[in-house]
């Protein structure tokens, strides 16, 4: 006997469901972790088997363009908005930068006010320390408090992200 076309649709939603409600055709999106991690443990974490929220904080809607050169991603008004009113604690807020719902790696929204050194990929609020003044932007810098303490694993411009942005139109072109 055949199970009704409905218990069909609702077994199929379900299972579309456990995927953290990720779209396999999303995009460059950026997560935060669901459940008590920390900043330190996402990037020892097993990125595939690590819980994230079931909707972004970032997703290629809130974007303008990215820059790979400077690491610099333009937001819409609104996600910017949304990231001015974080308040990363001075151990960071962990999260994963994902493209079509594969996690690519882990970061931390990062404070200026922290005395801790990270050596993953951290996006904080650098407007007052840039000069190039760039309106509703956010970086994504190597490590924190610089570059020399990176781990050495820099993919920020991993080529699924480039790609994704790209196809998305959201690359700045080497010509802007």
């Amino acid at each position: 006997m055949k199970p009704p076309a409905s218990v069909i649709g609702i077994v199929l939603a379900g299972c579309i469901c456990l995927n953290c409600g990720k779209s396999s055709q999303e995009g460059f999106a950026i997560y935060f972790t669901a459940g008590d991690i920390s900043a330190h443990d996402v990037q020892k974490a097993d990125l595939r088997e690590l819980p994230l929220d079931p909707s972004p904080f970032l997703s290629e809607k809130d974007i303008i363009s990215y820059d790979p050169e400077d690491y610099a991603m333009e937001l819409t008004e609104e996600a910017y908005q949304r990231f001015k009113e974080l308040r990363p604690p001075v151990s960071g807020m962990p999260f994963v930068v994902c493209v079509d719902g594969q996690p690519i790696y882990p970061g931390a929204f990062w404070t200026t006010l922290s005395s801790n050194s990270y050596s993953g990929v951290v996006i904080m609020d650098m407007q007052l320390f840039r000069d190039d003044k760039k309106i509703n932007t956010i970086y994504f810098d190597a490590a924190y408090p610089s570059d020399e303490f990176s781990s050495g694993n820099d993919l920020r411009n991993d080529e699924r992200i480039i790609k994704s942005l790209k196809n998305s139109g959201k690359l700045k072109s080497e010509s802007e």
